[in-house]
Order: C-alpha cells, then structure tokens, then sequence
C-alpha cells in the first residue's frame, strides 16, 4: 500500500508542474489537461494488457495501481491549472 501512495504522491507532483508550466507557456490554451490525460491513459492501457495476461491477484494490483494514477493525476492537474493562474496572474 505505501509504494501506491509513492507512486501517487510522484504523480501528483510530475503532472502538477507539467499542468503548471503548461498554462504559464499558453495560457489561452487549454493545454494543461495533457499531461494529467495521457498518464491515465498509459496507466489504463497497461491495467487492461496486465488483466488478460497476468493471474489474478496482479492484474487486480495493476487496477489498483490505475485507480491511484488517475486520481492523483487529476488533483495533480487541478493544482497545476489553480498555481499556474495564479502564478501567471502575478506575473
């Protein structure tokens, strides 16, 4: 349980300032989603391939592991889009 929490705090921190800089660089874009949806994806992608080619218990670990990634990668994107507005505001 504590490498998921690992994996879901360096999510949360990779996606958050990829989002961040991201909204900094074009801020009339609505770019800063993509960091957040593509590690979702990946993470989904590799969820479905472990089910039909793993045993039970370990693909079941691998869903687990893709419920974590994409919850943390969607507060990583939230906090990322909120600090870069308000950074950028500043500025």
């Amino acid at each position: 349980m504590m490498n998921f929490i690992f994996i879901g705090i360096a999510v949360l921190i990779i996606v958050g300032f990829s989002s961040s800089y991201l909204i900094k660089k074009n801020p009339s874009k609505n770019s800063y989603a993509l960091p957040g949806v593509i590690l979702t994806l990946i993470s989904l992608v590799i969820a479905i391939v472990s089910y039909f080619t793993t045993d039970g218990w370990t693909s079941m670990g691998f869903g687990f592991l893709f419920v974590f990634v994409a919850i943390f990668s969607l507060i990583g994107t939230l906090m990322g889009k909120n600090y870069g507005k308000s950074s950028s505001e500043q500025s």
